[in-house]
């Protein structure tokens, strides 16, 4: 699943198929919600990672200090990969 870019930097809420994991961007703060023993990687379109961590619970990350550009992020969870694109402007 892509996050839908709304041309401002933003996307709206997206559900994955991995168990109800919903990423939300909004006002520069990235949101994945519903996460169990996940791991989380978020990724510049080079492959330079800015974030990775194992959690539970909601990831809120401030992205406001990263530079302009489209980043991946990725999640594992009982299995399965996912991954998602957010825009930065």
């Amino acid at each position: 699943i892509n996050a839908g870019d709304t041309g401002n930097g933003t996307v709206g809420v997206q559900e994955s198929d991995i168990d109800n994991v919903q990423l939300n961007m909004a006002n520069g703060i990235l949101t994945l919600s519903n996460l169990k023993n996940a791991d989380v990687a978020i990724y510049t379109l080079i492959g330079k990672q800015v974030f990775s961590r194992n959690m539970s619970g909601t990831l809120n990350w401030n992205m406001n200090a990263q530079v302009a550009g489209i980043y991946l992020v990725t999640y594992a969870m009982n299995g399965k990969r996912s991954t998602e694109k957010i825009v930065i402007q």
